[in-house]
């Protein structure tokens, strides 16, 4: 799989490669970095599947360990498609396997493991289709969150770029009502000059966008598919027109 599209020498792996280090024995760092990043849409989606918040975190705890703990992981390949439709079926079978426990613990008999080779990630996803499309708006704004972490790193750590971004970062991402002549009062720049490093930022940060969307799926195609349908969800929930400033 190509994970460099547009021939970006530096582009992040993909989160199917994490899959494959996570199912290696010394698995620790990917498995953390997994939890940590996508544990905000999950815990929103265990929520809204009548998860307890007091035990939310045992619940997704025992997700990620049965993933990465079991080998399922091992067999698990990037044909599989979107990262996002991966970890949700496995969410809502490991609810429906608890459950399942929980009613045989009733009628007096004991629970088995969770038996990922069982596990149908193409089948239903129990919840209504609001719940879904409400995962997948948790789903993007972690995306684009992730997307604007790595972003302001790569331009705080830019020498040349480390005092302009401080200014310039902000209008670049919608947050500030300077126009292109106060920013270029300050800095000391003419206005088309800072209308050029506005359009530069803005164009890294929709590529740093589109890379990270990338790792979630399989294919360039899937990438341009999930990100319009991402902006899509986002316009629909939270009204907003897009997941990229404009």
């Amino acid at each position: 799989m190509n994970d460099e599209p547009g021939g970006h020498a530096e582009f992040p792996p993909t989160h199917w490669t994490l899959v494959a280090a996570a199912a290696a024995p010394d698995s620790d760092a990917a498995l953390g970095r997994l939890y940590e990043t996508y544990w905000p849409p999950l815990r929103a989606q265990a929520l809204r599947f009548g998860v307890r918040e007091e035990d939310v975190a045992d619940v997704l705890q025992e997700l990620f360990m049965a993933l990465f703990k079991s080998g399922s992981l091992a067999r698990a390949e990037s044909a599989r498609g979107r990262f996002r439709s991966y970890l949700l079926g496995a969410l809502r079978n490991l609810l429906n396997h608890r459950r399942a426990n929980l009613q045989t613990e009733k009628r007096g008999g004991g629970g088995r493991p969770l038996p990922l080779d069982e596990i149908d990630l193409a089948a239903p996803i129990d919840g209504s289709p609001l719940d879904e499309r409400a995962f997948d708006a948790d789903w993007a704004r972690t995306l684009v969150a992730e997307a604007l972490r790595r972003f302001e790193t790569e331009q705080n750590a830019t020498s040349d770029s480390r005092t302009s971004y401080a200014v310039l970062g902000a209008m670049a991402l919608g947050d500030s009502t300077d126009t292109p002549q106060d920013v270029a009062t300050r800095l000391g720049l003419t206005v088309p000059a800072v209308k050029s490093r506005l359009f530069r930022l803005r164009e890294r940060f929709r590529e740093t966008v589109r890379e990270e969307v990338f790792r979630t799926v399989s294919t360039e195609a899937e990438c341009e598919d999930e990100l319009r349908y991402l902006c899509a969800v986002l316009e629909k929930v939270d009204g907003v027109p897009a997941i990229t400033p404009t």
